[in-house]
């Protein structure tokens, strides 16, 4: 094969080693996903523990096994992440597999949350300043399910389409920064979960943004990030937007 036949190859291809393959180095942010993809883990599991030991409540469960599901969802990306870096597919075919499980255990975990969102909202409609929060959170809550739902379907219907399928998946990690980065910035900034909540979506938006711009000189012709980052963003204004109608001014 000609070297202009390898550089083409390589092109359509999204791991690290397809380029080495035709002389080239990363050129992506996408290309060190393991790296980062461990960082919100860290930050993840550091920021949302002390909500799981602390809350009192019927839906304790409900928490713990979206919060445990969560966490082993993000570990498993890590995991597919270096596995498809290194070019061993059927390992990354393997932990596929439960992958699925723990989708399926996430998103139907996170229903008896939004009911119960939901019903805060209800009880607390006759005072606005204590709806504000719950309003909030359901709009958010409710909007990152919907992305997440999204994403899954990009990433198992494109799986032969290997850059947006990896850029899909990857893109499911940014969707627990609010749970995670939201009461970091709670504790350090001294916010309420709003407030929180809004750095951590607008902080996500910022490194899809990055991811994006990264993977566009590259030539990658993939929009997964970017859309993420418009949704993010959407879903930041009608959240924020819902608490502020039940405000007092």
């Amino acid at each position: 094969m000609t070297a202009a036949g390898v550089a083409l190859e390589a092109r359509a291809l999204p791991t690290a080693a397809a380029r080495r393959q035709a002389g080239r180095t990363p050129r992506t942010l996408h290309d060190h996903a393991t790296w980062w993809l461990l960082v919100i883990v860290l930050v993840t599991v550091a920021g949302f523990t002390p909500s799981l030991t602390t809350r009192r409540g019927a839906l304790d469960w409900a928490h713990a096994v979206h919060g445990g599901a969560s966490v082993a969802w993000l570990l498993l990306l890590v995991a597919q992440s270096e596995l498809a870096r290194r070019g061993l597919t059927r390992g990354h075919r393997q932990l596929a597999l439960v992958g699925v499980g723990c989708a399926l255990v996430m998103c139907m975990s996170a229903v008896p949350m939004l009911q119960a969102l939901a019903a805060a909202v209800t009880a607390a409609d006759a005072v606005p300043a204590r709806a504000a929060v719950p309003r909030f959170l359901l709009r958010l809550d409710f909007g990152l399910l919907a992305c997440l739902l999204g994403l899954l379907a990009v990433a198992l219907s494109q799986v032969r389409n290997r850059a947006r399928h990896a850029r899909a998946m990857a893109a499911t990690a940014l969707l627990a920064l609010p749970a995670g980065l939201g009461r970091w910035a709670m504790r350090l900034l001294d916010l309420d979960p709003i407030g929180g909540s809004l750095v951590a979506l607008g902080l996500g938006a910022l490194w899809l943004m990055a991811l994006a711009y990264s993977d566009a000189r590259a030539g990658v012709r993939d929009r997964v990030y970017g859309s993420l980052a418009v949704a993010l963003g959407a879903i930041a204004v009608l959240a924020f937007t819902g608490a502020r109608a039940v405000t007092p001014s």
